[in-house]
């Protein structure tokens, strides 16, 4: 039954992820084009940062991994001594 749950517990992380990179872009990031004349010399860097709060999904998304593999493990330890 344990087994059960772990897998059932495993697979609703999976579709979460998967629901969550499937997501639909609604605006362009940028549509334009940038002409460079003759002569001109240097660098250009492009950044882009995230959000925030999609880090700390992230880290939250990492501790729930890192929990399930824990009570897997300890469900494990726990059967084999029964």
């Amino acid at each position: 039954m344990k087994q059960r749950t772990m897998t059932s517990v495993l697979l609703l992380l999976c579709a979460l992820c998967m629901r969550a990179a499937t997501i639909d872009v609604k605006t362009n990031l940028w549509s334009g084009t940038q002409t460079v004349t003759d002569g001109w010399q240097g660098s250009v860097q492009v950044r882009w940062t995230g959000m925030w709060f999609w880090r700390a999904a992230d880290c939250i998304s990492l501790l729930g991994i890192a929990a399930t593999v824990v009570l897997y493990r300890k469900s494990q330890k726990n059967a084999a001594h029964v």
